[in-house]
């Protein structure tokens, strides 16, 4: 699997995106106007599109390296485990990026933005599920031990973050967005 492009690539078209939005501020007087909103959402989703295109590269190289050693992991891929903690990594900064944004308008009256950090934060929910660091007092070999039992820190953190997730979800319904039925009944709201 080749990437449509490359980690150098996504991280200029961040930067252009950015300085495109200063060309575009926001317009009270024009409200349909392109403006720094729709910017923003635009890049965010292509940095988020890029993680996950980056990931699933690297998910198929190991799914590759696990079958042709027949199991066990000689080559020099990373361990799956490593390679989520690299993304939730990636959409940590991601989130944090969105969270600054969202604090002052006209970002935060933007019902996009607040769906785009509501589905992001279902993805690092996701991402959280498929990290299980050992826990204390089991050795780093013990991995199958530790796989079983989830880390009280790791629920703790899912929730937190879906907790986030419903937040946002309920902005983007209060600034008139859309939230699709069945996030709705999973959520809650």
């Amino acid at each position: 699997m080749k990437a449509s492009f490359s980690h150098s690539e996504s991280k200029k078209a961040k930067e252009y995106f950015e300085r495109l939005i200063l060309q575009y501020p926001h317009r009270k007087a024009l409200p349909n106007a392109l403006g720094e909103c729709e910017l923003y959402v635009t890049m965010f989703s292509l940095w988020i599109y890029s993680i996950q295109e980056q990931y699933m590269i690297r998910q198929s190289h190991t799914d590759l390296a696990f079958e042709v050693t027949n199991g066990t992991n000689q080559g020099n891929d990373k361990e799956p485990i490593e390679a989520y903690e690299d993304i939730l990594s990636d959409a940590n900064e991601v989130m944090l990026r969105l969270d600054e944004l969202l604090l002052s308008p006209p970002y935060s009256d933007n019902h996009r933005l607040w769906n785009l950090l509501g589905m992001l934060a279902l993805w690092k929910v996701h991402l959280l599920s498929r990290v299980r660091p050992p826990r204390e007092g089991f050795a780093t070999g013990d991995i199958e031990e530790s796989a079983l039992s989830p880390n009280p820190s790791l629920v703790s953190r899912q929730k937190e973050v879906m907790q986030k997730a419903r937040k946002a979800f309920i902005q983007v319904s209060r600034l008139g967005g859309l939230v699709k039925p069945g996030l709705k009944e999973d959520l809650n709201l």
